[in-house]
């Protein structure tokens, strides 16, 4: 209960920051914060699932204002302070190596079809010249079908062993024979071959800064709410709340 108690002074101390720095959450920066809770549920969807899982729209819309009221007054707070040099990014890319290494791996699409026979039928057009990624979402089984048949970057082993050593020995641009599993038949367009290596600084170094300034602003926020506590005069009678605590639990 301390550390609850705790953690509502400190947010009531931001608010308050927020209100004297003129912070607002307006209604767009609302809207657009529920849209991207809700990712592809409607809003009538997601107020059922909220209901469902026990908990008062209202409140929680509420709560969702006072994180994004706390998140602009931190990014007030830290603004202009938080500076991340080449060298830091460099170290921290030297530091965290193994981090950026990577396997051999694949980019590709899949088809998956319910028979060999349509298998082989659709492997024709597409030998063709018919498109992979617009046959994959008129006629594919499986969910990526959507996105064309395009599959996240993988790996040898994520899939079973005879099928990595068909498809980790097609070329780049490659249609593989038909392949049955447990789900079906399945067609696959290699789109790209990676060999094993380490992602250069280059291409990292985005995410590096992202991660160091991130870490940082953290830190100067903490650093700032400790300095607001000790300047603060906050009166706890710790007495009663532990009595009322455990008359509640009577």
């Amino acid at each position: 209960m301390r550390q609850s108690l705790t953690q509502l002074i400190d947010q009531e101390l931001l608010l308050a920051e927020a209100e004297q720095r003129g912070i607002t959450i307006n209604p767009p920066e609302m809207q657009q914060a529920l849209t991207e809770l809700r990712g592809n549920y409607t809003a009538e969807e997601y107020q059922e699932v909220l209901r469902s899982s026990g908990r008062d729209t209202t409140h929680w819309e509420e709560q969702l204002r006072i994180r994004l009221l706390s998140e602009k007054a931190a990014a007030s707070i830290t603004r202009g302070k938080i500076h991340i040099s080449a060298t830091q990014i460099e170290e921290y890319y030297l530091q965290h190596l193994e981090d950026y290494r990577r396997p051999e791996q694949l980019q590709a699409r899949q088809i998956l079809l319910a028979n060999e026979a349509e298998a082989i039928a659709l492997r024709k057009r597409l030998l063709a010249g018919k498109s992979f990624a617009e046959l994959a979402r008129q006629h594919s089984l499986s969910p990526e079908r959507i996105n064309g048949g395009e599959l996240n970057l993988f790996a040898p082993g994520q899939f079973p062993a005879e099928v990595d050593k068909i498809l980790f020995n097609l070329a780049k641009g490659r249609i593989s024979p038909p392949i049955k599993s447990p789900y079906g038949v399945h067609l696959f367009l290699i789109e790209n071959h990676f060999a094993a290596r380490v992602l250069s600084l280059e291409d990292v170094a985005p995410a590096i800064r992202l991660r160091l300034k991130t870490k940082e602003k953290n830190r100067l926020f903490q650093k700032w709410l400790r300095t607001l506590r000790d300047r603060t005069e906050v009166i706890i009678d710790w007495e009663q709340l532990d009595k009322l605590h455990f008359d509640k639990a009577e």
